[in-house]
């Protein structure tokens, strides 16, 4: 990158480059004229005084008068307008000399030696009647002439600083309102929060010129996003929505479900798979019309949408003309829970619409490894099951935990027993603090995975935590649902906060990130003692980075900013996780103060299709227009991993570039030294 050099400097530099050549180039030639002018005037002093004084002394150039001769040379040479007066006479005896050192007063020894002066010796001959009686020669003293060219010199010393310090003072207003108008625009182009018009003028025109045309780039940048979003918009409404009723299509339904694969296979979490058949859509249509059926349709899919209002992590789908679906993370006593409302929900509308229960939904657990091929095929296995056989199998689950009350309570206060243990012996006992620590060990499980730049460096790594009891793994999502539902929940978000927090003080340089929930976001309480315990810790911490989901703008767009707000506070970079799965998202990221945005894996496993990798390149557009770095999620092959590097894409992550692997074999390497690459944890 090409060095650059302030402005200001420069005109300094400027100035002082001239002042030196006008003082030089007026010096010098004022020097030239003043010697030249001053060695005349000498040289006609010279002359005048010696045809003077010769004529004064000839009559006394004689061996009897000679005393007086030289009495009268000597009192014009006493004089001190002389360096030298020599007569030198044709007899030997008739000779006198007289010389006297040069010293200038008022002139400095250095001006003298700067500007030497070497005044002229004019000769003249003496008569003696009809004969020559010698050769008088007089040399000036030059003290007057230096004196002059002194003087000459601080004049234009004088006149030269005078000049310049006026230039300097109109520099300096200019520099003035130039920096001030460099301030304004660097403030207002280093901003993340908004893009906004500059209000500044200048007596200079210039000036005002500038301000204009960043105010009409800023204008135009502001269209062009907003033309964006209305595209973005249109793209995504014509890609995943249906027309009718404006659920998510069967499109969005393999993008979500490819997205949350790896996330079933790495954190155990359940998912749940749900069908929903209008099986008397078809007769509505044929015998009281379409608009019959359209309406019948928007009536079933508010039925949906109501009943999975209080579920963030369910969506739901509309796949065909009359089958619904919906599809996400839920723990078995939740998916129970929705069953039985979409059951009763449907039967009580059916029945007062048409006396039967025409409509009967499905909800079936996903399977480890199992794609959403395998999954519809296993689930319209059932539903001809039921159809033949009269089996009525709702929900079609085998309950992981199969856990009581009682024992949900017990595992719940273990995780969180030792929260205050933790809180406490991080002030005053190392040995208490590694017993909580080595005790949390055997409850708590961390993986981690990294983020690779495109310098093929790591940028953060993300820590996956799991819940471990009597040595079997527990759903992640069972046990904050659990913990919900029995008043646990502030507490055990503590204690894994507090965890990792510990855990990671073992690397020292580059950022660690913590994906922060959707739960612990909402969360007050939670938030007020992250942010209060933060400044007791951070300093032996490597600098943060929160993860936080999309979602979490679509619920409570105003809590995610306060959050956000509040961790920037704190020196903490934002990432925004699972980017592009809801529009809505995208009227907000101009003014939010996010440094990361994570492109959900849905998009990138489909990122070899044209509208995809549009809808990518798009969305990388815009962030690098706002100054947010792009990670891609889910790079599963090479050819994806290709492909995101193509679109400019600034970071990856999956299985296809860095696996999942154990926190303890990243910390120690062979020698017993520490990993000081980046981390993230994700709650």
């Amino acid at each position: 990158m090409r060095t650059s050099i302030s402005i200001k400097y420069c005109i300094l530099l400027v100035v002082s480059m001239l002042f030196l050549v006008l003082f030089l180039i007026t010096f010098f030639k004022d020097l030239t004229l003043t010697k030249q002018y001053l060695k005349t005037e000498l040289t006609h002093q010279a002359q005048n005084t010696a045809t003077n004084l010769g004529l004064s002394i000839a009559p006394y150039i004689n061996k009897d008068d000679f005393a007086l001769a030289k009495t009268m040379a000597k009192a014009q040479f006493d004089s001190g307008y002389y360096t030298n007066l020599t007569f030198i006479g044709s007899d030997p005896e008739l000779t006198f000399n007289y010389q006297f050192e040069p010293k200038s007063q008022h002139v400095p020894d250095w001006f003298v030696s700067l500007v030497q002066l070497t005044p002229p010796t004019i000769s003249s001959e003496v008569s003696s009647g009809w004969h020559i009686a010698g050769t008088l020669s007089i040399q000036v003293h030059p003290g007057s002439a230096y004196l002059a060219l002194y003087t000459e010199f601080k004049q234009t010393l004088t006149a030269t600083l005078a000049v310049t310090t006026l230039l300097a003072l109109i520099l300096f207003f200019f520099l003035k309102a130039f920096n001030k108008l460099s301030r304004v625009l660097q403030r207002h182009t280093s901003s993340q929060d908004h893009l906004s018009a500059v209000s500044y003028s200048s007596w200079f025109n210039e000036f005002n010129v500038i301000t204009a045309a960043f105010n009409r780039y800023v204008q135009q940048a502001q269209q062009l996003l907003s033309n964006k979003d209305k595209k973005i918009a249109l793209l995504r409404q014509e890609v995943y929505s249906d027309e009718l009723t404006g659920l998510s299509n069967r499109r969005a339904l393999n993008r979500d479900f490819d997205a949350q694969f790896e996330n079933i296979q790495k954190n155990h979490d359940q998912y749940y798979f749900g069908l929903i058949t209008l099986s008397e859509l078809r007769t509505i249509n044929q015998s009281e019309g379409y608009s019959k059926g359209d309406d019948y349709i928007h009536r079933c899919a508010k039925l949906i949408l109501d009943a999975i209002e209080l579920h963030s992590d369910i969506k739901a789908y509309k796949l065909s003309g009359s089958e619904f679906a919906i599809f996400g993370k839920l723990s078995a006593k939740q998916a129970g829970f929705l069953i039985d409302q979409l059951r009763q929900s449907f039967s009580a509308f059916s029945i007062a619409q048409h006396g039967d229960l025409l409509c009967k939904p499905m909800l079936i657990k996903v399977r480890k490894n199992e794609r959403i091929q395998a999954l519809l095929m296993r689930i319209d296995a059932h539903i001809s099951k039921e159809k033949h056989f009269g089996q009525v199998m709702p929900l079609l689950d085998e309950t992981i935990s199969g856990k009581t009350k009682d024992e949900w309570h017990d595992i719940l206060s273990e995780y969180t027993s030792l929260i205050d243990i933790i809180e406490v012996a991080t002030h005053f006992s190392d040995s208490l603090l590694d017993e909580s620590l080595n005790a949390y060990e055997q409850i708590f499980d961390i993986s981690i995975q990294p983020v690779i730049n495109a310098a093929q460096h790591i940028e953060y790594q993300e820590l996956f935590i799991r819940f471990k009891h009597n040595g079997e793994f527990l759903s992640t999502s069972d046990v904050f649902s659990m913990a919900e539902r029995y008043g646990f929940v502030l507490s055990l978000e503590r204690a894994v906060v507090s965890y990792i927090l510990q855990k990671i003080k073992a690397i020292k340089l580059t950022p660690v990130a913590i994906n922060i929930s959707n739960c612990s976001l909402y969360d007050h309480a939670f938030n007020d003692w992250l942010f209060d315990i933060l400044p007791e810790v951070q300093h032996q911490l490597p600098p943060l980075i929160f993860e936080v989901n999309e979602s979490a703008l679509v619920y409570s767009a105003n809590v995610t900013r306060d959050f956000i707000n509040r961790a920037k506070d704190h020196n903490i970079k934002i990432t925004l996780d699972r980017f592009g799965t809801s529009f809505s998202s995208f009227q907000y990221i101009q003014n939010l103060r996010v440094d990361y945005v994570k492109i959900d894996g849905s998009l990138i496993k489909n990122c070899d299709h044209t509208d995809y990798r549009f809808f990518i390149n798009t969305v990388t557009s815009l962030c690098h227009g706002l100054g947010i770095k792009v990670i891609a999620a889910h790079v599963e092959t090479n050819d994806v991993s290709h492909l995101c590097h193509a679109m400019k894409i600034d970071g990856q992550q999956g299985l296809g570039v860095v696996p999942v692997s154990s926190y303890t074999d990243y910390i120690e390497r062979k020698d017993g030294t520490v990993c000081h690459e980046a981390s993230s944890a994700r709650i």
